[in-house]
């Protein structure tokens, strides 16, 4: 963002260090060896661009192309490396079928006898397969971040959220508590109770209105006898999907009603009462 496009009023949140996450628990393997060509080009591309993120960060990722082997212990196991080596040709990356001597030769301190049960037959050797050090690739990309204006806020603690609305003619954000009257303390708590009883009535709001489809759906087949026309199938579900809408409708007017029973108006002023209003340059 602040590289290509020129944005630069962004926030970086960390509530311990950068690279204390996942990205700092990643692998270091760099490759393109997949099993589908979408896969293929896809990793292809990273490929180049770590290749290039040393000089265009200005920082030592500890980027090297070593290759990779993917070994094989079984007839089955070499069918699906040959064919991950064809396939990876034919989109443009280079792999190939090595079998146990070439192996030694590129890794003289593999055992090939695989404990004297497993022994290695092949490999495919993906010729551009490389490592880097995940942490500094995150470091690196922290700081050019940094150098180009991105606020990163390491320590820092989320405990709240905003909701913001954007007014596109005039250029305005409006900005309003989700959580108006929570105690800061409890901001983190509340986040968690107001997300958790979302996703469980979205949950059970599909799971019921599936039911209701399902049931009709089988309701009217069985009226229509052993062996239903295609028109008669296509109507049951018709008729199920019909019975889901009403459903919907119902627990729409249900929430209607719930809202304007439990929503106090002094709640709704004094959220009004408290908005700012910011230019959004």
């Amino acid at each position: 963002l602040a590289t290509q496009h020129g944005i630069t009023n962004v926030a970086v949140i960390e509530a311990n260090y950068i690279g204390s996450g996942n990205s700092g628990r990643n692998t270091t393997i760099i490759r393109a060896n997949y099993g589908i060509p979408e896969s293929v080009h896809f990793y292809q591309r990273s490929l180049e661009l770590y290749a290039g993120l040393e000089d265009e960060t200005g920082c030592w990722i500890m980027h090297a192309t070593k290759g990779l082997i993917w070994m094989a212990h079984t007839e089955s196991g070499m069918r699906a490396e040959r064919s991950r080596a064809q396939l990876n040709n034919a989109c443009g990356v280079e792999t190939v079928l090595v079998d146990p001597v070439e192996i030694k030769r590129l890794c003289p301190q593999i055992d090939l006898t695989g404990g004297g049960r497993y022994p290695v037959l092949g490999a495919s050797y993906h010729v551009p397969g490389s490592t880097a050090r995940h942490d500094r690739v995150v470091w690196a990309y922290a700081q050019g971040a940094m150098q180009r204006g991105v606020h990163v806020l390491q320590g820092t603690r989320v405990t709240g959220l905003l909701r913001v609305e954007v007014n596109p003619s005039a250029h305005h954000c409006r900005m309003r508590y989700v959580f108006f009257g929570v105690p800061v303390d409890d901001a983190g708590l509340a986040s968690g109770l107001f997300n958790t009883s979302q996703q469980i009535g979205g949950a059970l709001g599909l799971a019921l209105l599936s039911t209701f489809a399902a049931n009709k759906t089988a309701d009217v087949l069985a009226s229509a006898g052993d062996k239903p026309t295609e028109a008669e199938s296509a109507q049951a579900l018709v008729d199920g999907f019909h019975i889901a809408w009403i459903g919907c409708a119902v627990f729409l007017a249900a929430g209607a009603v719930l809202l304007f029973t439990l929503l106090r108006r002094g709640d709704v002023l004094a959220v009004a009462g408290g908005e700012a209003d910011a230019v959004v340059t």
